[in-house]
């Protein structure tokens, strides 16, 4: 069905019947019925004490966030971003509340909001055993080295191309030497921006791909690995697409097409053609969606929202654009299909970051998306709400439906969820993290089966492909991964659903370098922490 959003008559007004039919329709989004009737857990809302700023005259609108247990103490925290002139912030949850305790951390010092933030993720960046932040900031690359929950800020020595600022980074040994390396997703700067170009190669900034040469020194083999991508690109992940232990990596490109580059464990990448079509491409989900135990990809777009005529820009007539989000089923061998349709997922409008996750405990991946573009007139009149899609049936009959029931929406200009365990009762909890306004978070009251599994932030875990295996069979596998969404990083913590089912579970890991392990008789309705 359409979902009709009305707007207020003093628009009609003031702009006329015709500019009103025009709002009219660029706000429209077909929202597909379930075939069988959805229900699910209760959440409750938790105030959030942060809100994250935008400078809109020095700096692009967004924030990053990372999920990080600071002190070790099993309960994490998240880090947000914020922008020029503001401080970041690092939220706890302490009776009923998210807190901010940025101050007492050290993140709050000369540094902090001299530069813009976006991007952050979590992980243990000068192995010590507790996990740090690397954030980017609009001059460059952040290490905030954690000490006893206290942090020291160090800027890494990384040259930036000129009019380029850094979104967001991905981090992965990619030549197994022991040492973990970096991608870093550049974005031209603010005031060199200029909207649906994509035929310019000037207003293109090309990626860094950086080779850790020890003590935090990276030496740039962008050139070496050809992974520079074709365009300004928002959000970056390293994914082990075909189980080999290699990272590879995944381009969500803005004006250009999805990038997916093979790695070949030798500091070189072989680029794979995805026929996605040039697009607005921003957010990337990762997930075992059919339970075959490869990881598939969401890739977010600006969908309904904006005209095909008006999206164009400077593209030529025989240049093919797609506006449709990409919901790309991992067959094997580097080979895709987009699904996009035959999952119930196309005809939504303008979407930001998306993340896979289990969030009615059932055993099967659901998938949360962000919308709403700030600057686009019909959204500052009627936002598009945040959505959980809740997946039904099974296999290739297995669809995406929003379930309203859940009430997790999110009213505000959405830019990537974030599921982790909030108040750290084992079961994943949502935190929508938005555009220059105040978060909003729910927490999970359901009463399914679950097992959380906590990872240490490390380097031999990264990567780690985790199945859990159950009186029922094998589970969907889930793989440890940083920067998942839109700038953001995702709990080190996994969580899969068991149902009604109590029985205790196994689970097995197997680690990038091959070695497997596994943790026989886990309960039901535990946490298992692994190192």
């Amino acid at each position: 069905m359409k979902k009709k959003i009305g707007i207020p008559l003093v628009v009609v007004a003031a702009a006329g019947l015709g500019a009103y039919y025009w709002f009219y329709q660029q706000s429209e989004e077909t929202i597909k019925s379930s075939p069988v009737e959805l229900t699910g857990p209760a959440f409750k809302p938790v105030d959030v004490g942060f809100t994250p700023h935008w400078d809109n005259e020095t700096s692009q609108f967004f924030s990053g966030a990372a999920v990080i247990d600071i002190d070790g103490d099993g309960k994490s925290e998240l880090f947000i971003s914020s922008g020029k002139g503001h401080q970041d912030g690092l939220l706890r949850y302490v009776d009923g509340h998210l807190v901010d305790v940025a101050a007492e951390a050290g993140l709050t010092g000369d540094l902090a909001g001299k530069q813009a933030s976006y991007g952050a993720l979590s992980f243990d960046l000068d192995n010590d055993a507790d996990t740090d932040l690397l954030v980017t900031r609009q001059d460059g690359l952040y290490a905030l080295i954690n000490t006893d929950g206290k942090f020291a800020t160090r800027k890494l020595d990384i040259t930036l191309p000129a009019d380029s600022i850094p979104l967001s980074t991905t981090i992965a040994d990619i030549d197994k030497d022991g040492q973990f390396d970096l991608y870093v997703s550049l974005f031209v700067a603010p005031d060199k921006f200029s909207s649906s170009v994509f035929n310019d190669p000037e207003h293109a900034k090309h990626n860094l791909m950086l080779h850790n040469i020890g003590n935090m020194a990276f030496e740039d083999v962008t050139e070496k690995t050809g992974t520079q991508g074709m365009q300004n690109t928002f959000h970056s992940s390293f994914v082990d697409l075909n189980n080999d232990g290699l990272q590879d990596l995944v381009l969500a490109n803005n004006t250009g097409r999805v990038e997916i580059f093979k790695n070949n464990g030798d500091l070189t990448f072989e680029s794979i053609a995805i026929d996605s079509g040039l697009g607005y491409w921003m957010g990337i989900g990762i997930g075992d969606i059919d339970a075959d135990g490869d990881q598939d990809l969401f890739l977010s777009n600006i969908g309904t929202s904006i005209s095909n005529k008006l999206a164009r820009g400077d593209l030529r007539d025989d240049q093919e654009l797609n506006l449709d989000w990409l919901l790309l089923e991992n067959e094997g061998d580097f080979k895709f299909h987009d699904v996009l349709k035959d999952k119930a997922l196309d005809g939504y409008g303008f979407a930001w970051g998306g993340v896979f996750g289990d969030l009615d405990l059932d055993g099967k991946l659901d998938l949360m998306v962000a919308q709403s573009y700030i600057k686009w007139p019909p959204h500052q009149l009627n936002k598009l709400p945040g959505k959980a899609f809740v997946q039904v049936g099974e296999g290739n009959t297995a669809g995406f439906y929003q379930n309203d029931e859940l009430e997790v929406g999110d009213p505000y200009y959405g830019q990537s969820p974030v599921i982790y365990d909030i108040d750290s009762d084992g079961r994943p909890d949502l935190f929508w993290l938005n555009m220059g306004q105040k978060p909003k978070a729910y927490l999970n009251t359901g009463k399914a089966s679950y097992i959380k599994l906590t990872f240490a932030d490390n380097l031999a875990l990264a990567g780690a492909n985790v199945t859990v295996i159950s009186k029922a069979g094998r589970s969907y596998t889930q793989q440890l991964n940083t920067q998942a969404g839109l700038l953001t990083d995702q709990s080190n913590s996994l969580f899969f659903g068991l149902g009604d089912d109590k029985s205790p579970v196994s689970v097995e890991v197997v680690l990038a370098n091959g070695e497997r392990r596994t943790v026989e008789n886990i309960a039901a309705d535990s946490t298992t922490i692994i190192r």
